[in-house]
């Protein structure tokens, strides 16, 4: 005989949460794209934009960032200019020297070319990057749009281009006051021959040279301040987002790795642009202080060695800044997960301590108690699962980044141990 069941349900396992609120903008993933695995991070995402070396990643997504808007908007004529631009700059140079073998002799010069290119590059696919992929790795997360929209505020439009200026400023001052200020001798660093000893290009030629540098260190300052502001501005979206309505999207969907996603293409877009730049500063003889500086204080170590010490700036800046946001990320999904799993934890925990008794037949009473007993053990199961996984986040990116920020933090660990042992440099 079959029984009648009190409104013949399925039985439902989140009760105790509180329902997913739809955000918008917030990316759909299909079934059929997810790559879920209970308890361990999920796979990488596979969004479009997060595939750098694609000619759409060269194509400009409007960042407001002047530098970038005045270079080809479409892919293939950006990548035109960024390369034959600098070429056409050093054959100009080279038809205005008074000195043709001591331009093709200077490494500063030469090096220009393919430095000038890296830095074209590196700005055009950050700005593609966070353009396309901010939105949807912070809605993803359930971010608000006002709480998004504060962030982009300082990642596009005119404040990057005010505050970029401010970032690079200490090697913008630092590198025209050495070339164009006297030391005790007289001389410019330009025209010291312990120094640069560039005074054979005349100074023509040097005041071009200060421009491109300047130029360079507006673009490194650009991409120096993204990386500041996604530092602080991430982490005030994570410390404002309320993460419960979304847990069952975030947790069961992956609706996390976007987020990831974008960090550690970040980091790979920095660690090609600091490889380039350590790539120049060997070529040019800057890897190590010049034998007749002497460089014993951090400070000397600063003013001789700026360029060395702006990549190893911008790489401290990115593993503090992913290493925090996995730390405020595990703790408000934590949280998240403690709150609206709380009353169903603790009612579970206090039934276990006491055998289930039914009346011996198939009753309504019988059945909701057997329902309530199933709610609460599949929601504490849900909130373990979770956890899980929340422990697991971020762990693989902080690997990777920690992988491309080697190169870069053991050259300057190397450099400043040997400055401070006093040991002569490795030929």
């Amino acid at each position: 005989m079959d029984v009648e069941r009190p409104g013949d349900e399925p039985l439902r396992t989140d009760e105790t949460v509180a329902p997913e609120v739809p955000v918008e903008g917030a990316p759909e993933v299909p079934v059929e794209a997810r790559s879920h695995a209970i308890v361990v991070e999920a796979q990488a995402s596979t969004a479009a934009w997060t595939r750098l070396f694609r000619l759409e990643s060269f194509r400009y997504a409007r960042t407001g960032w002047w530098l970038d808007a005045i270079l080809p908007h479409e892919p293939r004529a950006f990548l035109a200019v960024a390369f034959l631009l600098p070429m056409i700059l050093w054959a100009i140079g080279y038809g205005l020297t008074p000195d043709a073998d001591a331009y093709l002799g200077t490494h500063d010069v030469s090096g220009q070319v393919p430095f000038l290119t890296a830095h074209f590059l590196a700005l055009r696919m950050l700005g593609s990057l966070f353009a396309r992929g901010a939105e949807p790795s912070l809605t993803g997360l359930g971010v608000t749009a006002d709480t998004f929209a504060r962030f982009r505020r300082g990642l596009l439009g005119v404040v990057p281009n005010l505050a970029g200026i401010a970032a690079g400023a200490y090697w913008i001052v630092r590198d025209t006051t050495v070339a164009l200020v006297p030391g005790d001798n007289g001389l410019t660093a330009f025209d010291d021959p312990e120094q640069w000893d560039l005074g054979a290009l005349g100074p023509a030629q040097q005041q071009v040279l200060l421009g491109l540098w300047i130029l360079e260190w507006v673009i490194f300052g650009i991409i120096l301040w993204v990386q500041l502001w996604s530092m602080v501005g991430l982490a005030l979206a994570i410390r404002r987002t309320d993460f419960k309505p979304h847990l069952h999207r975030i947790m069961v969907r992956d609706e996390y790795r976007d987020f990831f996603a974008l960090i550690a293409k970040n980091a790979t877009v920095c660690s090609a642009f600091a490889v380039a730049n350590l790539g120049f500063i060997a070529f040019t003889g800057e890897l190590l202080p010049k034998p007749t500086r002497k460089v014993t204080t951090a400070l000397e170590f600063l003013e001789e060695m700026s360029d060395l010490t702006s990549v190893a700036v911008l790489f401290v800046v990115i593993v503090a800044g992913y290493v925090g946001y996995v730390f405020l990320i595990r703790r408000a999904l934590t949280q998240a997960i403690d709150s609206a799993f709380a009353e169903a934890g603790d009612s579970m925990l206090e039934d276990s301590a006491k055998p289930l008794e039914l009346s011996g037949g198939v009753t309504a009473e019988d059945l909701e108690l057997l329902r309530a007993r199933v709610n609460s053990s599949v929601a504490l199961l849900r909130a373990i699962a979770f956890q899980r996984e929340v422990d697991a986040l971020g762990a693989r990116g902080l690997s990777t980044l920690m992988a491309k920020a080697l190169p870069v933090l053991a050259t300057v660990g190397l450099r400043v141990y040997k400055l401070i042992t006093h040991q002569p440099p490795v030929e």
